[in-house]
């Protein structure tokens, strides 16, 4: 087990939720990003993007990265 990657990870997941907490509760206004997004992409499509890029991605980075870590990798080795 390797706390410093899976504190890195938790870092990301905490990330990831908290923007997907704050879109699905209308705190639109947080996010300097999704009013552009929006405006170039139309109102579906900014929002989707929104949600994958600042919400997945980091969520599901960071329980890669988790599980690397109760697997005993260190972070650094997990883009060699």
């Amino acid at each position: 087990m390797n706390l410093i990657t899976i504190i890195v990870g938790l870092i990301f997941s905490g990330y990831g939720i908290m923007v997907l907490v704050l879109r699905l509760q209308g705190r639109d206004e947080k996010f300097k990003k999704l009013g552009p997004m929006r405006k170039v992409y139309g109102e579906k499509a900014g929002s989707l993007i929104h949600y994958i890029g600042y919400g997945f991605i980091p969520l599901g980075f960071g329980i890669w990265i988790i599980i690397a870590g109760c697997r005993g990798i260190f972070i650094f080795d997990l883009f060699k």
